[in-house]
């Protein structure tokens, strides 16, 4: 799946101009002090996402020393409670994706997964390499728990190639109105 390219307004837009949009959208006070005081921690965190290439494994947590827990929430609501900005970047992520990435079978995509959770990962909660388009069905079985004991246990779209050949192969036979 190629990374999403974001337009807003006639312009590509990054993932820090989307979270400076963002502050600049939201309306509750408590709101715009709180993104704004984890602003440069957000884009820090961005550039470590970025920099780790797909190996996501190494990511680490964010503790109580980086941010309070009204922050983190705030973060959280950022992605349920939308701004312009984006429900822009929503509508743009599920309709670039033509099959769901992760069983590709189904079309009409209409969810976004937080590829890290955003309860553990406030921080990429808005961060676009981090919602991936997928399926009803793939949005409701794919499990919180990205990473086990030996790494990653489920492919991120963005960053592992799936091959295009097919590797499973079936033969369904219909005898007496009953598959086979």
């Amino acid at each position: 799946l190629d990374p999403p390219i974001f337009e807003y307004n006639g312009n590509i837009k990054d993932d820090n101009e989307v979270y400076s949009i963002v502050i600049n959208q939201k309306r509750q006070p408590q709101t715009i002090s709180d993104l704004k005081t984890v602003k440069q921690l957000v884009l820090k965190r961005y550039n470590e996402y970025l920099s780790l290439n797909g190996k996501l494994e190494n990511i680490t947590q964010l503790n109580k020393k980086n941010a309070n827990r009204s922050e983190l929430d705030t973060l959280k609501g950022c992605y349920k409670n939308g701004c312009d900005v984006l429900n822009a970047l929503k509508t743009t992520l599920v309709a670039n994706a033509g099959k769901c990435p992760y069983c590709q079978i189904h079309g009409g995509l209409n969810k976004r997964d937080h590829y890290l959770p955003k309860a553990i990962f406030a921080e990429f909660s808005i961060f676009s390499l981090n919602l991936v388009p997928t399926c009803d069905i793939c949005n409701e079985i794919k499990p919180e728990q990205v990473f086990n004991q030996t790494g990653r246990r489920i492919i991120h779209p963005y960053y592992d190639q799936i091959n295009n050949h097919r590797f499973l192969f079936a033969e369904l036979s219909i005898h007496d109105n009953a598959p086979v």
